[in-house]
C-alpha cells in the first residue's frame, strides 16, 4: 500500500533489508572468527573458510547495491517482457491495496485539498475519520463533495436485505453520515473559524462501487458479490488523460449533476444565515418607534 511516491522503500522492506545486511555481516565475522581456531596443520581448510567468508560478504554487498540501484529498471524490464508495463502506464495505476479497512485513508485526507466521495453511507468510515475531516474543512481553500444513497432509492430494500439491516437502519446510517459531516462545519463556526466548502448530495442509482478522490489520486472499491464479510481490495489510479481517472471523474460528475439532489451546501447555508440575520435586523429597526416623546431627552436617557 502506498500513499506517497513509489520510489521510497516501505518501512517493512527497509527493516528486512537492514536485517539481511546484519545477518550477512554476522555470518562473515563468525566464519572469520572460526577460521582462527583451525589447527595450523590444516591451512587449506582455514583458507577455504576465509575465502567463503569473503565471497559471502562480496555477494551480499553486490546484491544490496543491485537492489537499491537497479530494482526499478529490473521491474520495468520484467513488466515489459510479460506485456503489462504499457497497460499499467495507460491505465494510470497508482496502487493496489488488498484490504480496504487497513488502507491508509487518513494520510490521504490530511494531505489533500480537494476530496470527492461516492458511497452508500460510510457512517463508520466517516465517523472514525471525523477529526481528519474537521481539520480538512478548517482550511478555506479546501473542498469536500460527498454523494450518498438516497433513503428512498429503489435499491434500499435490496441493500438492507444484503447487509442484514433492520427496517429503517440504512436511513439512519445515511442520516448519521450527513449529520457527522455537517457537525464539522458547525463546530468550526462555533469556534469562530473559517471553513472550507462542504457539499452533500443524495442519489437514487443502484450502487456499483464506492469512489474516493484525493486531489489527483482516484480510488475504486468494489462490492463483494457473495454474502458475508471479506477483505475488499482498493484500486488506486493517478490522474492520467485517457486512463481510469477519466472514467471515474466523469462518472462522478454525471452522478451529482444528473442523478442526485443536493441536500447541503455550507456556503449556501452561510449566505442564507447572513441574509436571515440582516433581514431580522432590518425588521427590528423598522419596528422601532420613530417619534420619541419630548421628555425623553438625552439628559433623561443618561440618567
Amino acid at each position: 500500500m502506498a500513499t506517497g511516491h513509489h520510489t521510497v522503500f516501505p518501512p517493512l522492506t527497509t527493516a528486512k533489508l537492514f536485517g539481511l545486511i546484519a545477518a550477512i555481516v554476522a555470518v562473515v565475522f563468525a566464519l572469520l572468527y572460526a577460521a582462527q581456531f583451525v589447527p595450523p596443520q590444516h591451512p587449506v581448510l582455514r583458507a577455504a573458510i576465509q575465502s567463503f567468508a569473503a565471497l559471502l560478504l562480496t555477494s551480499g554487498i553486490v546484491s544490496v547495491i543491485f537492489n537499491i540501484l537497479v530494482r526499478r529498471e529490473l521491474a520495468d524490464f520484467w513488466l515489459a517482457a510479460i506485456g503489462v508495463r504499457d497497460t499499467v502506464s495507460i491505465a494510470g495505476v497508482y496502487d493496489v491495496g488488498l484490504d480496504f479497512n487497513a488502507y491508509d485513508f487518513r494520510t490521504l485526507v490530511r494531505e489533500a485539498k480537494d476530496i470527492d466521495l461516492c458511497v452508500i453511507h460510510a457512517d463508520k468510515w466517516i465517523g472514525s475519520r471525523l477529526n481528519d475531516f474537521k481539520e480538512f474543512l478548517s482550511h478555506t481553500d479546501h473542498k469536500l463533495r460527498v454523494c450518498l444513497l438516497h433513503e428512498e432509492s429503489d435499491s434500499v430494500p435490496v441493500l438492507s436485505r444484503d447487509f442484514r439491516y433492520k427496517d429503517g437502519e440504512l436511513k439512519q446510517k445515511i442520516d448519521s453520515a450527513v449529520a457527522a459531516l455537517q457537525s464539522c462545519i458547525t463546530e468550526l463556526q462555533k469556534a469562530n473559524q473559517s471553513t472550507g466548502w462542504l457539499r452533500i448530495w443524495k442519489h437514487h442509482r443502484a450502487p456499483k462501487h464506492t469512489y474516493y478522490r484525493f486531489d489527483d489520486l482516484f480510488f475504486l472499491v468494489p462490492y463483494n458479490l457473495a454474502a458475508g464479510h471479506t477483505k475488499i481490495p482498493v484500486l488506486g489510479f493517478s490522474r492520467k488523460e485517457g486512463g481510469m481517472s477519466d472514467f471515474l471523474s466523469v462518472d462522478f460528475e454525471r452522478m451529482v449533476n444528473e442523478h442526485s439532489e443536493k441536500v447541503y451546501d455550507s456556503r449556501e447555508e452561510r449566505e442564507n444565515s447572513k441574509r436571515a440575520g440582516e433581514l431580522a435586523l432590518t425588521n427590528i429597526v423598522e419596528a422601532a418607534p420613530t417619534n420619541i416623546p419630548a421628555e425623553l431627552t438625552s439628559k433623561n436617557l443618561e440618567e
